[in-house]
């Protein structure tokens, strides 16, 4: 292969990614998954700690003399906090999941009919 058709290949799929005929994704795809597979729970662990004093600060200043009486919300009241927590989590987790079935699913339909295309 001599350094003009190289060029020319080289163009031609630089050409073809601008063009959106050729696509990065399927590659990227799998690296983009376990990325936000790992930092959504990070995340979610994140907002649940902010959630969890901005409750307590809301609580503390609505009633601090009940607050002072029950000593909080008790095990009760954290029992439906966790519990909102682990939803949310799988929730997040399955519909992150689902979203890359779907894109996956979409470029082995585009692959197929690009194929079948000729």
């Amino acid at each position: 292969m001599d350094h003009h058709s190289l060029l020319q290949s080289l163009l031609g799929a630089v050409g073809d990614f601008f063009t959106f005929r050729t696509f990065i994704a399927p590659g990227v795809i799998y690296i983009t998954y376990y990325v936000g597979a790992v930092s959504v729970p990070v995340l979610a662990w994140l907002v649940a700690r902010q959630s969890r004093t901005r409750l307590l600060e809301e609580l503390r200043a609505r009633s601090p003399d009940t607050w002072a009486e029950t000593g909080g919300l008790g095990w009760k009241g954290w029992a439906r906090v966790a519990g909102a927590a682990f939803a949310t989590f799988v929730i997040l987790e399955i519909g992150w999941r689902m979203l890359f079935e779907f894109l996956l699913a979409y470029f082995q339909i585009r692959e197929a009919l690009v194929s079948a295309g000729g």
